[in-house]
C-alpha cells in the first residue's frame, strides 16, 4: 500500500497510536529520565501530555484544522519538560501545514523538520543527548530518505531505526546517562512518535468516520 496523502484522520491516528505506545512504556521512560534532574517522571509527564492531545477527537478531517486542534491541546495540556518540548514540536508541525486540507509525504517531512526546529527554539540552551537529539536524527533521516525516493511508509520504518540508533548513542553525548545495563534495557523498549506513524498507516489505516464525532 502506498500512502500518497496525509489528512487530518491520519494525523490524529498517528498521535492516538503514539499515546498508546507511550502509555505502554512510560515506566521505561521514567527509568531513563536522568536529565535535567533524575526525578523519574518523564514517562508519566509525556503520557499525560499525549492523553491531553488526543482526549478530544477533532471534528474535521482537514490536516490544517486537526493539526491546530492537536497543537492547542498539546500546549494547554503539557506536563513537565518533556511535555513542553513535545508540545512545541506539535506546534511547529502544525504551523508548517496551515491552510492545507491534506499534505503529501514531502510536506509531512518538512512539517516534522519544522516541529523539531520549534522544539529547539523553545529552549534557551538546548542540550544534546536528550529527546531533541533523537527528534533531530529522525527528522534528518526522513528528509534524506525522501530525497532518495524511498516510499513514504518504508521511509517511516527506516527513519525509526535511525532514531533508535541516535537514542543508543545519547550516553556518549550526555554524561549523566552513562551506559548501565538497565538504561540499555529501558531504551530498547521505549517508543517514539515515528512508530505510531508507520504502524498505524500500514497496519490499521486511518480511523473510520466515528472518530470525527465529538464525545
Amino acid at each position: 500500500m502506498r500512502l500518497q496523502h496525509i489528512d487530518g484522520k491520519h494525523l490524529y491516528h498517528f498521535f492516538l497510536y503514539g499515546r498508546r505506545k507511550v502509555q505502554e512504556n512510560f515506566e521505561n521512560l521514567n527509568r531513563i529520565n536522568v536529565f535535567p534532574v533524575p526525578d523519574g517522571d518523564t514517562g508519566t509527564n509525556l503520557s499525560l501530555t499525549m492523553h491531553a492531545i488526543v482526549e478530544q477527537p477533532p471534528a474535521s478531517d482537514s490536516a490544517s484544522e486537526v493539526s491546530m486542534h492537536l497543537a492547542d491541546a498539546a500546549l494547554s495540556g503539557s506536563h513537565g519538560n518533556s511535555g513542553i518540548i513535545f508540545a512545541q514540536f506539535v506546534q511547529g508541525l502544525s504551523d508548517s501545514i496551515q491552510g492545507k486540507h491534506r499534505i503529501d509525504p514531502k510536506e509531512f517531512v518538512c512539517a516534522v523538520r519544522s516541529g523539531v526546529e520549534s522544539a529547539y527554539r523553545a529552549l534557551s540552551r538546548p542540550v544534546e543527548g536528550t529527546i531533541l537529539t533523537v527528534m533531530k536524527a529522525w527528522a534528518g533521516s526522513l528528509h534524506t530518505l525522501h530525497d532518495k525516493g524511498v516510499d513514504f511508509l518504508d521511509n517511516l520504518y527506516q527513519s525509526l531505526e535511525t532514531a533508535r540508533t541516535a537514542l543508543s548513542e545519547t550516553p556518549k553525548q550526555l554524561k549523566q546517562l552513562g551506559t548501565p545495563a538497565w538504561w540499555m534495557r529501558a531504551h530498547r523498549d521505549s517508543s517514539i512518535f515515528s512508530r505510531g506513524c508507520c504502524i498505524s498507516s500500514r497496519v490499521t489505516g486511518p480511523p473510520t468516520r466515528p472518530y470525527l464525532r465529538r464525545s
